[in-house]
């Protein structure tokens, strides 16, 4: 079986500002149960800060390093659908509200659950704090994350689909604007059998 990454290379924010506090809320289907979705905050606990002299651009990618080199946002062992769906939130913290009341609050609006073990998914973010979501709070998922009211950066899918094309293994990148056309999202996929 192959384990895959989606790692973040590069965020460029489209619409000129001097200062963005910056988070995503990732939704991906559950490694081994269909009927469950997992959210994660990334980055754990603190928010991307641009700051006047970023250009309303951050590269995750370190100096020297190449594409696939970013922030881990998942890693894990392929799903037996041989598709993930990823969906990923921009938001613009713009409250006094502390960061991990965000994370609070979708749990206390979806009563969703923190899981304890999630099998299949390896490296850091295994250890990262993530919610799962079932049953009926499944539909009202992108609901609950566009009533944060931190401003909503717009929403796209980063989603894997080894059925229409397989690819093999290797580095895929992609890149994408939000809904909102605020934000474009580079992003890498790393298949590795």
């Amino acid at each position: 079986m192959s384990n895959i990454t989606l790692s973040l290379d590069k965020i460029q924010v489209l619409k000129n500002r001097k200062h963005w506090n910056l988070y995503l809320i990732m939704v991906i289907n559950h490694p081994t149960n269909d009927s469950k979705k997992l959210v994660r905050i990334i980055p754990d606990g603190h928010f991307i800060n641009f700051k006047k002299q970023t250009d309303d651009s951050y590269s995750f990618v370190p100096n020297g390093g190449s594409t696939g080199d970013g922030l881990e946002m998942i890693s894990m062992d392929e799903p037996q659908s041989n598709t993930l769906d990823v969906q990923v939130y921009v938001k613009n913290h713009e409250g006094i509200k502390k960061f991990m009341s965000v994370l609070e609050s979708i749990k206390g609006d979806l009563k969703s659950q923190t899981p304890k073990n999630l099998p299949g998914i390896a490296g850091k973010v295994a250890t990262s704090s993530w919610l799962s979501v079932s049953g009926k709070a499944l539909d009202a998922v992108g609901g609950v994350i566009n009533d944060i009211p931190d401003r909503n950066m717009g929403m796209l899918s980063m989603g894997l689909d080894l059925t229409k094309s397989p690819p093999k293994s290797g580095l895929q990148t992609f890149s994408n604007k939000t809904t909102t056309g605020e934000v474009e999202l580079t992003w890498s996929w790393l298949l590795d059998s």
